[in-house]
């Protein structure tokens, strides 16, 4: 597993939402809280091979997350 935090302003809720718009799936690090913690990180699973439509939906996250500080 790949564990990111971004920025404190960066909601990864609503960055789940936007992405599965693009048939990505992540998961929101509140999940991982009882207590609302980790809004602003992600948990991204990386055992398996590394195809090239992997690359191209981390490029999608990236982006997504640049759109949403914009």
């Amino acid at each position: 597993m790949l564990w990111l935090e971004f920025d404190d302003s960066t909601d990864t809720l609503r960055l789940s939402h936007r992405l599965l718009e693009h048939r990505i799936s992540i998961a929101p690090g509140r999940i991982f809280s009882a207590a609302e913690k980790y809004r602003n990180c992600i948990r991204l699973n990386c055992a398996q091979p590394w195809p090239a439509r992997l690359e191209k939906a981390l490029l999608q996250v990236g982006r997504a997350v640049g759109n949403l500080a914009a």
